[in-house]
């Protein structure tokens, strides 16, 4: 049984909370073996969330975070999971960080095999893909944790002092979107920021397939064009799914719309 490997992400904002559910059940379908454990920093859970959570035994896989030494900034919810203490992790030897709103599916190889092999291909203790333009990892990020922190621990405090003094700038980057390079502040580009300035290796033209292992709820709320294409093969897992449902019809309507439209294609 795997017991040393975690899946998990970071939430601030009461919005967030309906896609706790949906990530969990996910992953335990999936992978009943990884541990789970996502870190909110609002004092209260959502009831309806609370109630789920419970009424499924999952409480135990939601902790509360006092990240109030961070400021509020449009970039606070995603930013702040590169700055998971590390002894939040540290019982750990991986962990996989990504984004709550995902629907994990189960894969072969599995997560943490796919990813393995990556680190070892590379011979480094992190798996991430650079973007296209080069100053920006994705926001799925593998970490062998003990290796992990050794390395950016100088880096990662340098950048959290930064962040803690409002200095937004380690945001800043650009994007190519739109066929178009353009500036824009993301979590993307401080995570770069940080393992560049660790003196981990980076590997911008490496030619392995990142994969985000499910799918991302998020592109729904973009009005993405091809949402048929991106969720065809979600429509048939969850279609007739009645525990998923039900847990469903509990969530905010918001998110009760986006599975609707799922499964409406």
């Amino acid at each position: 049984m795997i017991t040393n490997f975690l899946i998990t992400s970071v939430i601030t904002g009461e919005q967030y909370f309906n896609y706790v559910p949906i990530f969990i059940y996910s992953i335990q379908k999936s992978y009943p073996d990884y541990t789970i454990k996502i870190f909110h920093t609002e004092s209260n859970i959502p009831n309806n969330i609370y109630h789920i959570l419970k009424e499924n035994n999952w409480l135990d896989k939601i902790e509360f975070w006092d990240a109030s030494e961070f400021p509020k900034t449009p970039y606070t919810n995603c930013g702040l999971r590169w700055f998971l203490p590390e002894e939040k992790l540290q019982q750990y030897d991986y962990a996989y960080i990504g984004d709550i709103d995902m629907f994990i599916i189960k894969e072969t190889p599995s997560i943490l095999d796919y990813h393995l092999e990556h680190c070892k291909e590379k011979n480094i203790c992190y798996s991430n893909k650079v973007r296209p333009t080069g100053f920006a990892f994705t926001g799925l990020h593998f970490i062998i944790v003990n290796e992990y922190y050794n390395a950016i621990r100088e880096s990662l405090k340098y950048y959290e002092n930064r962040f803690k003094k409002e200095d937004t700038s380690i945001f800043n980057g650009i994007f190519f979107v739109n066929d178009k390079y353009r500036k824009r502040p993301s979590d993307e580009h401080l995570l770069f920021r940080i393992i560049n300035d660790s003196g981990l290796p980076i590997y911008p033209n490496d030619i392995w397939e990142r994969r985000i292992h499910g799918f991302h709820l998020g592109i729904i709320r973009d009005n993405h064009k091809n949402l048929k294409d991106c969720f065809a093969e979600m429509n048939k897992l969850i279609h007739d799914d009645k525990k998923f449902l039900d847990i469903v019809k509990q969530l905010s309507p918001e998110t009760q719309k986006e599975i609707n439209t799922i499964l409406s294609l």
